[in-house]
């Protein structure tokens, strides 16, 4: 452009800024442009205030407000042998599904137009639920193996929504269970889900010790469920040693289930439980992020470091 013009830019016709030219393109940076439909042009104007011939207008939609939709995994449905029907299971750590499945999940309201409930799996999308009615599906060939799902909703802009809390699915494990008595629960060769809490119990494993060993395989050791926290007794003012599993050979591939959140449960080091010495994972009891005296033992892993983000599921 010649010495004294510039590009001018209007947004819905009104003057917003002068663009950066350079040779035959140019760029401007509109930061006060607010949510919804816009239409821009151009024009050179010179400093007497002459202007050229406008150009087309170019229209453009600003979405910076992210979905609001709560999304959960709730399950997962399967083919049923002979039938041709549909069997509807709850998803858990000891609930096992078909290598071909239908996972299944709830929305409290509906999409807008744009959005999608984009389905993640150990944490990778895998692609777009169908939703109808407060509830959606996803089809999805699952390998033998332990698998998470989570789902949100993505705008057209590429807004997030809430990412729903993971689920797990073990496909070809092995379920091995205690009582509610303290017990030696011992693992397979194969890939197995151990837990010292039986399925029906309402005791979560308090006032006794189990310990679990999951032998070779990827395993998972439940310390919770939907039902809560395992090994937990409740009271504040103790640290819980007297009720905990103790996992014996936790190893690459083997995992922890607990109930909640990471940003409830903590790490410190054991020197000498019972005899035995390791990583404890305690429940924050009372929310302050430091481990101390009023935090809950939940479990001694035995002759083991820190563990990794990767090693814990939550549900």
């Amino acid at each position: 452009m010649a010495t004294g013009q510039k590009l001018a830019v209007y947004r819905d016709g009104q003057f917003v800024g002068a663009a950066v030219a350079s040779n035959t393109s140019w760029t401007y940076t509109d930061s006060g442009a607010a949510d919804g439909t816009h239409k821009y042009t151009v024009q050179v104007e010179n400093s007497a205030g002459q202007a050229g011939s406008p150009s087309a207008a170019f229209s453009l939609t600003i979405d910076t407000t992210a979905p609001t939709q709560q999304v959960a995994v709730t399950g997962y449905e399967t083919a049923s042998t002979g039938t041709g029907g549909v069997s509807t299971m709850s998803l858990s750590a000891t609930s096992a599904a078909s290598p071909a499945s239908y996972i299944a999940g709830t929305i409290n309201a509906p999409l807008a137009d744009g959005e999608t409930l984009v389905v993640f799996r150990d944490g990778v999308k895998v692609g777009i639920g169908a939703v109808a009615n407060g509830a959606w599906t996803f089809t999805d060939s699952i390998s033998d193996g332990l698998h998470s799902y989570s789902a949100q909703v993505q705008d057209a802009a590429g807004n997030l929504g809430q990412m729903s809390l993971a689920k797990t699915i073990s496909v070809g494990a092995n379920y091995l269970y205690g009582t509610d008595r303290g017990d030696t629960v011992v693992g397979t060769s194969g890939a197995d889900v151990i837990s010292g809490v039986p399925q029906s119990s309402v005791k979560l494993g308090k006032g006794v010790v189990d310990v679990l060993t999951g032998g070779s395989g990827a395993d998972v050791f439940v310390l919770g469920d939907e039902r809560g926290r395992f090994y937990d007794d409740r009271i504040m003012n103790k640290s819980g040693w007297q009720d905990y599993a103790r996992i014996t050979d936790f190893g690459d591939g083997d995992k922890l289930q607990l109930k909640g959140t990471a940003a409830e449960y903590l790490q410190g080091w054991i020197s000498n439980l019972n005899g035995y010495s390791g990583t404890g994972i305690y429940h924050d009891t009372n929310g302050n992020g430091v481990l101390d005296s009023k935090d809950e033992l939940i479990a001694l892993v035995q002759n083991h470091g820190p563990l990794d983000s990767g090693d814990f599921l939550y549900v």
